[in-house]
């Protein structure tokens, strides 16, 4: 569906040939082509110069898309999935290599267990409109670094977005590891039909459901990115409000609020409510200028299509009549025929979702409301765990142990303290949700692992088979013995788990571990032959 004026290029993939795509993906994963590590780095790479030489193409669709200006675009689309291909080339190679088990068994003692990685196979990825290169592309640089077949299918309400991926990527990627498949409703439920080895989505909770039911009756592994209302936290204890006013609305109004990680709402202390929201129009008006003036401002966008714009326009009347109490602070200007929606900020909202229509669902818009709570830790964790577990949860406090209290208390499917969105740049952090707000994982080395099978690898030498006479039966006396001396361990008693902490954590990580530190092995051995040279 594109925005009013825009005429989309996408032309749907035939529903009747899907099977056929999906069956040449699988002939061509069984020959073992994507195997090799220096294959994968190649499409790797490959998509990597996709970023860099089509960012013009890529920059055009997504304004046509999301009105979205090229600085945003670079910042929030195409940069971030290109340090993820970069992060995985750095790391390919140790992601990928074979983990060493130690076997401690007495009849283990000459054996090798180790873990080994394999790719799933032929996998589907399901994309979103909100960020059209972001959310579609570094699930396919995860999948690829995994050496897994891909099926892309973009979301087609981004549908310039999907075109120009459809058109302009397999340009630089092999078509024997990805396809782009692009549709609606039909194509997508004629994909969620054949058998995949791992189906990636990211969306809403409700086409989420039909996903895993789709998964469940193949019994294939879904990872689901959904989103949910992802609350931040105001104590009275933070140090500067104005730059908590400035995190938080930086992360709300990015996108115009269409990121699944977006601040849905803010809970703040009225010790300190007062001045937050005092700081609000200053900080909206230094980011975006007047409020008049904010629909020509290029750093601002706008929302996919008309029917989310009103939505989010009747969601606010909705409040304003349902809670009296409720005022706009900021913004409610809108045009629908245009899209626009100014950011709006919403003062005294109430948290029970069933007399303030603002907190039923995930707004996905650029509307933050505001409410209040007079209490501590516990306080927020009772309203918090009333909710289905969101996303992210945002805390902005000044008091480790109201932090600790929360983050320890309030499940989320990520956490941060003290800004907002931020986490995402930190590749060694998996992302993902929990229950409402989705499941399994990505990012980093989580994302390989995700479309990875880890084998566990057991190799034991053809002789020696003495060592394991006493398993065979018959079962006398003797053997029971033994298989009872080497197998039966008495279970620890807490001094004794205590002492083996111990022994871990201070002994050997401190002292003896870093003496096999290779660095060390090599230092030792310089000064070994340097002597050995100076008494020659």
């Amino acid at each position: 569906m594109p925005r009013p004026g825009v005429v989309s290029p996408l032309v749907y993939d035939n529903v009747e040939d899907i099977p056929q795509v999906v069956a040449e993906l699988r002939r061509e994963f069984n020959t073992g082509f994507t195997l090799p590590i220096e294959y994968r780095r190649k499409q790797l790479i490959q998509i990597g110069k996709f970023l860099e030489n089509e960012k013009d193409g890529i920059i055009k669709a997504v304004n046509l898309d999301l009105g979205r200006s090229a600085g945003n675009t670079m910042s929030l689309d195409i940069t971030p999935t290109l340090n993820e291909v970069i992060f995985a080339l750095q790391n390919l190679e140790d992601w990928a290599a074979d983990e060493q088990v130690a076997t401690k068994q007495v009849w283990g003692v000459f054996d090798r267990a180790l873990i080994t990685k394999h790719p799933l196979g032929v996998v589907l990825v399901i994309g979103a409109w909100n960020y059209p290169i972001q959310v579609q592309i570094l699930p396919i640089v995860s999948a690829i670094a995994a050496g897994c077949c891909v099926v892309l299918k973009p979301s087609e309400v981004a549908s310039h977005s999907a075109h120009f991926i459809a058109q302009v990527l397999n340009n630089y990627v092999d078509s024997r590891m990805l396809r782009v498949i692009n549709g609606a409703v039909p194509q997508t439920t004629r994909l969620l039909e054949c058998k995949f080895d791992h189906i990636f989505f990211t969306g809403n909770g409700t086409v989420g459901k039909i996903v895993m039911q789709a998964g469940a009756k193949q019994l294939t592994p879904v990872t689901l990115e959904l989103g949910g209302k992802s609350p931040v936290v105001i104590d009275r204890t933070v140090a500067d409000v104005a730059v908590v006013a400035r995190r938080i609305l930086w992360g709300k109004f990015m996108n115009c609020g269409q990121t699944c990680i977006s601040p849905d709402f803010v809970l703040v202390h009225k010790d300190v409510k007062e001045k937050f929201v005092a700081a609000i129009p200053k900080v909206l008006e230094d980011m975006y200028g007047p409020l008049d003036k904010i629909k020509t401002n290029s750093d601002w966008g706008r929302l996919i299509h008309t029917g989310h714009t009103e939505r989010l326009i009747k969601l606010i009347d909705r409040q304003l009549k349902a809670n009296p109490a409720t005022k706009v602070l900021y913004g409610n200007i809108h045009e629908c025929d245009d899209t626009f929606l100014a950011p709006t900020v919403l003062v005294n909202v109430g948290f029970d979702a069933t007399t303030n229509p603002i907190m039923e669902d995930e707004l996905f818009g650029p509307i933050l409301p505001i409410i209040e709570f007079d209490g501590g830790a516990d306080q927020v964790i009772k309203m918090l765990n009333s909710r289905d577990t969101p996303l992210v949860e945002y805390i902005f406090s000044g008091d480790e142990k109201f932090t600790e209290k929360i983050l320890r208390h309030c499940v989320a499917g990520n956490a941060m303290v003290n800004d907002t969105m931020m986490f995402m740049i930190v590749h060694d952090l998996p992302f993902g949700g929990v229950g409402a707000s989705g499941a399994g994982n990505y990012h980093g080395k989580a994302g390989f692992d995700t479309f990875t099978k880890k084998r566990s690898t057991h190799i034991r030498p053809q002789g020696l088979d003495a060592v394991l006479d006493s398993r065979y039966p018959p079962l006398t006396d003797a053997k029971r013995f033994i298989l009872e001396k080497l197998q039966a361990k008495p279970i620890p008693t807490e001094s004794a788990l205590k002492t083996n902490r111990f022994l871990k954590v201070y002994v050997w990580r401190a002292l003896f571990k870093p003496l096999f530190d290779i660095r060390v092995l090599l230092i030792v051995a310089a000064a070994f032959l340097a002597g050995y040279a100076r008494r020659s």
